[in-house]
Formats: C-alpha cells, structure tokens, sequence
C-alpha cells in the first residue's frame, strides 16, 4: 500500500527521490517534506521492532549531563509535574527526570524494552501513542528523541501530543536532518535511511511547517552534531538489513568514546562548539532538535486513529 498524496500538505505533488529507491522515498514538491511512499503494515513493522536490540549499557556520564542540563531547562514549564517521553527505549531518560521529582511516564513500541521499563518502575505503555490512556492537557513536557522519523501519520502524532499538553505545555524532539551535511555526502549510503524504521524524513522547513500546521508555536530549533562513527559504518556497511539491530547501538557506543575524550580536553571542547556554532547557523547538523508550545488547539476525536 502506498501514499497517494503527501502525509504532511495533501498535496500530490510528490516527486520520486530515485538515489533512495531502496527506502521507497518521494519528496513533496508543494512542501519539502520526504517521507516513504510505501506504508508498512502493522505485521511488518511488529516483525521489525521483535527483533530491535535495546541495550541497558549504552548511555554515558556525558550523557547523563546532558539530560540533566535539558531537564533543567524544563524547569519554568513545571506545572502539572507530569513528563510524558513518546518511543521512551530502556528509559533512562525517564529514570533522570524521576530522580529530579518528575512524575513520568513512556510509551515504546518494543516488548523487550516495557520489560526494562517494568523492572525500572516507570509507568509505560506498549505500541503507539493512544490519547485515551491519558487525561487531556495531562503533561507540562513531552518529549520524543529520535521517534518522528519512525512513523508515517506525522500529523496525527503531532495532534495528539498537542491535545496531551496543557496549555502552554512544551515539546521537545529530535530527529535526524535531512539536509544534514552527512546526508549530502553519504545521499543513499547514509546508514539512517532504512525501511521500515525510518519512514519520514525532515528538514528544519519541513518540521516547522508541520508543526506550526498542528498548532504549536515555535520557540526555538537548531541543529547540532557530525557523527564521525555513522560516517564509517555508512561507508564501510556492506547491506543495511542488519542496521537497527546492531549499527545504531554501535555508532552510539563510538560516539560515547570520542565524546568522552574530547570533554577530558578543553581544546578540543572548543573545536566541537565551534563545529556545532557553523553546522546550526547553516541547519548541516546531523540532528534537528526543536523547542515548541502548544498554541490554540481545538480537539477533534477524527484526528487521531491511534495507528503508528
């Protein structure tokens, strides 16, 4: 089954991306969204996530200070004291905000990670996002790192974190960059475009448009990071059929290293900024972060069918 008309404008002004045939990608000539014409089947993608490797190990210090240090900027949204992280993997983030007295909550599509999450006490649900397990403007903070890549009904998604946030509640997400300079050199060996894991592919227009669309009121987005491990397992992977079970966790274990080592020395402290400074003014930065609110919302039950 196929998309017929683009899943963010409606628009059928979709235009094949030929390089990336082996994603079924097309590019939406009205609003630059690109995204997989192909829909995956619900079979399809649980077959997928059964196998999808989660491991408990993986995040570093590092890691943990920078969860701290965006925990902390969610602090004037802290009403409710309710969090709310969308594709929440092994939960460690979760684990942080709870420790800062965050009352949280996790949805994941992976049962062998709800196992983690139930061994961690975080009270999480399985599959997609489904409004009815919460009250309406329950959270003050949803966040989703690396989710929106993952499904096809972006606009669904995006109307049901809206109409789960209060009023003037905050989203944060992350997602890879299309327009990323990684992609500009790698075109299709760039190791993120995979089927059926990654189905949308955003841009900082795109996702703006799409979200000031849903009604959110942007903030502030940016781009950051040139991941030199994806660089080499894009250029030296051999298929990608086995990416999601293993490459991700190895590229981020790599990175873990190089950004360890390179805290240790304040030199090179100041090349990654400045790296960062020239890859966010030019929006070339491997990861779109974005900060909106949600603004004027107006619930309808048609808008969300609870599908991924």
């Amino acid at each position: 089954m196929n998309h017929e008309y683009c899943i963010a404008c409606k628009k059928d002004r979709l235009k094949v991306l030929k390089k990336y045939s082996q994603a079924h990608l097309v590019q939406c000539n009205s609003c630059g969204l690109v995204f997989s014409q192909k829909i995956p089947s619900n079979q399809e993608l649980k077959d997928y996530y059964k196998v999808y490797a989660y491991n408990d190990n993986v995040y570093s210090d590092i890691t943990k200070q920078r969860y701290l240090e965006l925990l902390q900027t969610f602090e004037k949204y802290r009403k409710t004291n309710k969090i709310l992280d969308v594709g929440c993997g092994n939960g460690f983030f979760l684990e942080i905000a709870k420790k800062q007295g965050w009352e949280v909550y996790g949805t994941e599509f992976s049962e062998k990670a709800i196992e983690i999450l139930n061994k961690k006490g975080i009270n999480s649900k399985t599959g997609s996002l489904k409004v009815n397990n919460y009250a309406e403007g329950m959270f003050d903070i949803i966040t989703s790192f690396e989710v929106l890549e993952h499904i096809y009904n972006p606009i669904e998604e995006l109307n049901k974190f809206n109409y789960l946030l209060r009023n003037n509640g905050l989203l944060y997400a992350t997602t890879p960059n299309f327009n990323s300079l990684s992609r500009k050199l790698l075109n299709e060996k760039w190791n993120i475009i995979t089927y059926p894991e990654h189905l949308t592919y955003y841009s900082c227009k795109s996702i703006n448009k799409i979200l000031v669309n849903s009604s959110f009121l942007k903030l502030h987005v940016k781009t950051t990071g040139f991941s030199i491990s994806r660089l080499q397992i894009s250029i030296n992977q051999k298929s990608k059929k086995n990416i999601a079970k293993d490459n991700d966790l190895q590229k981020k274990s790599k990175d873990e290293l190089i950004r360890y080592k390179m805290n240790k020395k304040g030199l090179f402290n100041l090349i990654i900024k400045a790296i960062n400074y020239f890859l966010n003014i030019f929006k070339l930065g491997d990861t779109i972060k974005i900060y909106y609110i949600k603004h004027n919302f107006n619930y309808n039950e048609k808008n969300f069918n609870n599908r991924r």
